[in-house]
């Protein structure tokens, strides 16, 4: 299930201890570490758009570091949330930058962000490999 929650993480939260949602891949997630950690206990992956390459993106950043490595994804279809330097409608052609700016967020290599979460798309959209 594909689900874009925006300032109702409290209420999504409330669903999954409830048992009424499926395995969920969270496009352009906006909460905070703490709701991630919370969010961690069910299969949940958890996709980061423009705003973890603003200069001041501590929310963002503090919510990927929440999240298990195998679970992170960057978002290719948030089109009010442009990466920094762009400005106007997102596209798929900026995913240099949000893979530069979840690189910057947990200290890794662009190249090693590209690569992890290439193949956690494959795993959470069940695609083949080739």
């Amino acid at each position: 299930m594909l689900v874009h929650c925006l300032r109702a993480h409290d209420e999504l939260l409330a669903l999954f201890r409830a048992g009424l949602m499926p395995p969920t891949l969270l496009h352009s997630f906006s909460g905070s570490g703490e709701q991630a950690r919370q969010y961690c206990a069910w299969e949940v992956w958890f996709a980061f758009a423009g705003p973890i390459t603003y200069e001041n993106a501590k929310k963002p950043a503090a919510a990927a570091r929440a999240v298990s490595r195998e679970r992170l994804l960057v978002e290719t279809d948030a089109p009010d949330q442009t990466p920094r330097p762009h400005r106007g409608r997102c596209e798929p052609a900026h995913l240099v930058e949000v893979v530069g700016g979840l690189a910057r967020a947990l200290a890794a290599e662009p190249e090693e962000i590209a690569e992890l979460t290439a193949r956690n798309a494959r795993t959470a959209l069940r695609l083949s490999s080739s």
